[in-house]
């Protein structure tokens, strides 16, 4: 059994291309550790942002962009775009900073179509105080980190992201999951009746979950 490379970066040996019999090469095995390490350092800004801001990192994003567009707002469907997330995730996100009365959506005084996204007083407030930390929490989470290689980061983070939004894959590999899944959902029930004998077990269960 392949054992995740802590001190390198990705799971080695483990890629979907080996899965499917085909040959991985050096430049598909640095693809694999370069999207490893994004998620792992995507999963671990929203863990501590949520800890040391007690916000999530999203709703930080969110309450930071519309500070740069005080007083009117932007346009929701210009902000999700700007964002870089589906129109469902935003719409919760505002829901959830509404509810905080942080954010509001008003209509376009140009166009009553328009739905604007806007900070709130309070809202404003709030990122007045919570903007003083993201500079301390920013200063803390790129330490040593020069600033040649932040621009370098910053403007390969770019590609990336350019190439994400522009990639279009032939055919749709959600059937091939599809019919995975129901191959292995026997196997899911088996496993699944197996990890609660072992939660089960004292000792054994609690290093299981260890």
């Amino acid at each position: 059994m392949n054992k995740p490379d802590i001190h390198g970066a990705g799971e080695t040996g483990s890629s979907s291309g080996a899965a499917h019999g085909q040959q991985v090469t050096p430049d598909h095995d640095i693809n694999n550790r370069l999207f490893f390490r994004l998620c792992q350092a995507a999963n671990q800004y929203e863990r501590t942002a949520h800890r040391e801001l007690n916000i999530s990192a999203i709703q930080g994003v969110v309450l930071g962009a519309l500070s740069r567009y005080m007083p009117d707002g932007i346009a929701f469907s210009s902000f999700v775009d700007y964002i870089a997330v589906s129109r469902q995730n935003l719409d919760a996100v505002l829901k959830r900073l509404e509810k905080l009365g942080y954010v509001e959506r008003v209509e376009n005084r140009r166009d009553r179509r328009v739905r604007m996204v806007r900070l709130t007083p309070a809202g404003a407030r709030a990122w007045e105080t919570l903007g003083g930390r993201t500079v301390e929490f920013f200063r803390h989470a790129a330490a040593g980190i020069s600033p040649e290689e932040k621009i370098a980061f910053t403007a390969t983070l770019a590609k990336v992201t350019r190439n994400l939004r522009n990639l279009r894959m032939a055919g749709d590999g959600r059937e091939d999951l599809r019919q995975e899944d129901g191959m292995q959902e026997g196997m899911g029930e088996e496993a699944g009746g197996e990890a609660r004998r072992l939660d089960e077990g004292g000792d054994a269960g609690r290093v299981a979950r260890g």
